[in-house]
């Protein structure tokens, strides 16, 4: 599937929908996906679904905009570099330019030349999942950053252009500045989020991952033209009661074995009053029902079950009986995104 074919795909989904939103409606939601797709990379937790509904979102500031996605990313990136033109990035040792084209207006040329080549040939035409991998072999330090400093850098640069967008679209509106800024930055936005994707997922395809998504049409409300009610909220960054309930089953039953399978000794008794505690202490801070005090409560609860769990391991008889049920508990928190 190019570009195209997942601009269309959203469009029959979103379109009817976005078609009464501001831009602003839709660029907040763009941001706040990319926000919460930072954070789950960052935390180690599956960010599939937010690289998709990402991705969807920039589609949808595209479209919003009469902009074709697939043709303001060709323009911008035609199987090279926009700047110094090489299909390997050489910027770093030509300040940003082209060495066969030091005429900046000969260069723009020429990528409007490679442009053309793969527009009016449909067989030139990438794929998703192509541009992806495409990107990271232009760029080859894009994954040697991300695999030694983390992804900090990748969602920077991500935010920096999502930013200028908006700058572009006040530009378009309040002086008629012509769209193409906001073509070259959406292109910017794609990249790196394609990018990112084949750097953490390089064994499957943007496509793939795409289809996946939507298996079921919109994942909300199943619905092959969307009627979500607006301003909708799946409550990624809040808590919700089922959650505090699989939190607090888990200590229970982390008590309730332990309680059960053992002799009390002195180190049970306490790894035990230490997990009680937790429990307690968890149950309190729902009743607020603030996400900030149960977040800050389960991050204090973690050095108490640490601690819980190290009493028990100085029992030579104990040592790894129960990592399982403490595993667990950790694999249901750690799928929070608002932890």
């Amino acid at each position: 599937m190019t570009l195209d074919d997942l601009q269309k795909s959203l469009a029959d989904m979103y379109g009817d929908k976005n078609k009464g939103q501001t831009f602003e409606y839709i660029y907040a939601y763009t941001a706040q996906n990319c926000a919460y797709l930072a954070r789950a990379v960052e935390k180690g937790q599956d960010p599939s679904q937010y690289f998709i509904s990402s991705f969807s979102w920039i589609c949808a500031l595209g479209t919003q905009l009469d902009i074709n996605i697939q043709q303001a990313f060709l323009k911008k990136f035609p199987n090279c570099c926009p700047y110094c033109l090489e299909d390997s990035c050489i910027c770093a040792r030509t300040n940003k330019t082209s060495l066969k084209y030091t005429n900046q207006r000969a260069a723009r040329e020429e990528r409007s030349n490679k442009f053309n080549i793969i527009r009016n040939n449909p067989k030139l035409t990438p794929n998703a999942g192509d541009i992806a991998r495409k990107l990271n072999s232009i760029y080859p330090s894009n994954a040697a950053i991300w695999l030694t400093h983390g992804s900090h850098h990748h969602f920077s640069r991500l935010f920096e252009e999502l930013g200028e967008v908006y700058e572009a679209y006040c530009s378009h509106i309040g002086h008629r500045i012509p769209k193409e800024a906001i073509e070259e930055e959406l292109a910017d936005c794609i990249a790196w989020l394609l990018s990112a994707w084949d750097i953490q997922f390089p064994q499957q395809d943007f496509a793939d991952g795409f289809n996946n998504y939507y298996v079921h049409e919109c994942p909300v409300c199943h619905s092959s033209s969307c009627s979500c009610s607006d301003h909708y909220a799946r409550n990624k960054a809040l808590h919700s009661e089922e959650d505090l309930n699989q939190l607090l089953h888990s200590l229970k039953e982390l008590s309730s074995q332990i309680s059960s399978d053992t002799t009390r000794t002195p180190s049970v008794s306490e790894a035990l009053e230490l997990i009680n505690r937790a429990t307690e202490e968890l149950k309190e801070s729902a009743a607020t029902n603030l996400t900030s005090d149960i977040r800050q409560t389960v991050s204090r609860n973690d050095t108490l079950l640490v601690r819980a769990k190290a009493l028990l391991a100085s029992t030579p008889e104990l040592a790894g009986k129960f990592n399982a049920l403490f595993d667990a508990y950790e694999n249901i928190k750690n799928n929070f995104p608002w932890t």
